[in-house]
């Protein structure tokens, strides 16, 4: 037993050892510096070295090696020669401007050769590639390249993968790509090309993957394409283009996907009717603004439709079965974007032939309502975007009928927290699949009190929906348009025009009375603005006797107005000077003690008044007037 635990552990040991040696060996490449091999895979890794020739003393049954990320300026003639069984080199990230025409002698099994990143490099001897016969896969990206010579490729017929993205190539060599009949993959994205001539792909016929995207093309010449017959997928958003030939697809009879966003197309290219087996087409963010069904009428396969950001003001009428055509086109479509157009509704049936779709993207598109059969026939739709809009209500039979609708945007919308909202929501929270993203921007706007409130929060006491018809069909109201009879008008304008002249005799009328009760008022006015000028001295005073004649007395002014003798009372005014004997009135009156004159106090039984002096009178501050007393009035 002892004799099994020692043996167990000595393996254990041997073999940590064994791993540890092959990850963890160094190969001395310059003084001071030493490159990490992996004696397993036989690859020496010499990343980040700061390498500025190639090493000499790599071991010569080096599979992999890693001179990425240093700085080595050129490859000398038959600079691997040495290292015979190498089959992938990494050269990419230095700072490599030349290369010699026999730099990669020797290599002949070498299967994949990386120079990406060497920004430097402007230019590439003829036949620098033509020793690498094995050769897999080549990178050329984000280099300084500009052309590339006629025979560049030559004897690479074992080339799958070329990578040429970021370049400054402005121009391809016809055959340049001749000898190329295994390529699978060819990027030639982001460079300066201007114009692709027809025989530029000449010999590819395995191509599956082409980019020419984000270069400066501005129209596809016709039979550009014609020998691709393998290629799958062709990308060529982000150019200029605006012209199609009809003929330019020819030949791309295979053709799964088709990008052409962001260019500068007016209208759906007519190129499009030979592509029988494309599945996807992205013509997003042009200036299409009208959909011709009859080019896809032999799209078949067609399951994405990607129309985003482009100038439709409507649904295009050839999605609904209205339109009259043919009913098999759009059958397998399952996947419509219309985000970013200017469409205010959704009418009746707008999707009604898209039976197969299953997401529909309406995002963006300024829309404001949605017939309450917008999306009737969409049985098979299980995400809707209708998200950034200007929707204030939507009704939930727009989405009862979707039966297999699981996920609904309705986030970022002016919403009007309603019973019909209500209703919509009530109906996606009960149901046992659906639901709606984004909840924290799924807000009211309206009414006020309930801004902000998060629909998901709104509950039936947030909104009246005493008088709703919650759970039953809509109501179907029918309005017939007619153009009224001549007969009609008339009567219409007799009626206004006699409520016109009604309004202005009752302005008038109004205005009559208005003026009559001002004057009268005003005639009020004056009678009680009678003022009565009391004279007034240090000698003298004088008194109002009931018959309104004034009097002089030594004794003081006295001012007294009582309709019946010995009920002071009833009086309206009294003036007295308490410290002076007071006679009596004339026909036997009782005068009260009231207040000083010199304090210039006027009272009266009911109201308090101030008078003023001026000029030797008393002067009242307001406006006083006498009544009359046993038949005679006081002026």
């Amino acid at each position: 037993m002892d004799f099994i635990l020692l043996a167990v552990l000595a393996i254990t040991a041997l073999t940590s050892h064994h791993f540890a040696c092959g990850f963890d060996e160094r190969v001395p490449v310059s003084e001071g510096q030493e490159c990490s091999r992996d004696d397993t895979n036989k690859r020496v890794d010499c990343t980040y070295r700061d390498l500025d020739t190639i090493p000499d003393n790599i071991p010569s049954d080096t599979k992999i090696l890693i001179l990425k990320s240093n700085k080595i300026r050129q490859l000398p003639p038959r600079a691997f020669s040495a290292l015979q069984h190498l089959e992938e080199l990494y050269l990419n990230q230095n700072n490599i401007h030349n290369i010699s025409e026999d730099a990669f002698d020797g290599l002949s099994i070498l299967r994949e050769l990386h120079l990406s990143g060497n920004k430097e490099l402007t230019a590439l001897p003829t036949r620098v590639f033509q020793p690498l016969k094995n050769l897999q896969v080549l990178k050329l990206a984000s280099t300084g390249l500009t052309l590339l010579p006629q025979g560049i490729f030559s004897r690479l017929s074992k080339l799958q993968t070329l990578y040429m993205t970021d370049n400054y190539l402005n121009q391809l060599p016809v055959n340049v790509f001749s000898d190329l009949n295994q390529l699978d993959s060819l990027d030639l994205y982001g460079n300066f090309l201007s114009d692709v001539t027809p025989g530029t792909f000449a010999g590819l016929s395995q191509l599956s993957y082409l980019s020419l995207a984000n270069n400066r093309l501005t129209n596809l010449s016709g039979g550009l394409f014609e020998t691709l017959h393998n290629l799958n997928i062709l990308d060529m958003q982000e150019n200029h283009i605006s012209s199609i030939h009809y003929e330019a697809f020819n030949g791309l009879h295979n053709l799964a996907k088709l990008y052409l966003m962001k260019n500068q197309l007016t209208e759906i290219p007519n190129a499009l009717r030979v592509l029988w087996n494309v599945e996807k087409l992205n013509l997003n963010d042009n200036q299409i603004n009208n959909l011709d069904t009859d080019i896809f009428r032999d799209l078949s396969e067609l399951n994405e439709l990607l129309l985003s950001g482009n100038r439709f003001t409507a649904i295009p009428s050839g999605f609904s079965l209205s339109a009259g055509t043919d009913h098999q086109v759009f059958q397998e479509l399952t996947k419509l974007s219309m985000s970013r157009n200017s469409i205010s509704s959704i009418e009746r049936s707008a999707f009604s032939r898209l039976v197969s779709l299953q997401e529909l993207n309406l995002q963006e598109t300024g829309l404001q309502s949605v017939d309450v059969d917008g999306f009737l026939g969409l049985h098979s739709l299980h995400t809707l975007w209708l998200n950034d809009n200007r929707l204030e209500t939507l009704s939930k039979y727009s989405i009862s009928s979707l039966r297999n609708l699981w996920m609904i945007h309705l986030y970022r919308n002016p919403w009007v927290c309603n019973c019909t909202l209500f209703e919509l929501l009530d109906y996606i929270q009960t149901s046992m699949t659906l639901t709606y993203v984004e909840e924290a921007t799924s807000q009211c706007l309206f009414p006020l009190h309930l801004r902000s409130t998060a629909l998901v929060d709104l509950t039936s006491s947030d909104v009246d929906c005493s008088n709703s018809s919650l759970g039953l069909p809509p109501t179907v109201v029918v309005t017939m348009t007619t153009i009224p009879t001549k007969t009609e008008i008339c009567r219409v304008n007799a009626v206004i025009l006699g409520v016109c002249i009604t309004l202005v005799l009752a302005s008038v009328a109004m205005t009559v009375a208005v003026m009559f009760l001002w004057q009268r008022q005003q005639q009020r006015a004056k009678k009680r603005q009678s003022i009565h000028y009391i004279p007034y001295t240090d000698n003298s005073s004088a008194y109002l006797d009931l018959n309104g004649s004034l009097a002089s007395s030594q004794h003081g002014l006295n001012f007294n107005h009582s309709t019946e003798r010995g009920h002071p009372n009833n009086a309206d005014y009294m003036y007295s000077r308490p410290y002076e004997n007071v006679p009596q009135g004339q026909n036997n009156e009782v005068y009260t003690d009231v207040n000083t004159l010199q304090g210039h106090t006027y009272q009266s039984l009911r109201s308090p008044v101030q008078l003023e002096t001026s000029d030797g009178y008393l002067v009242p501050s307001r406006s006083i007037r006498i009544p009359d007393a046993k038949n005679n009035t006081a002026s």
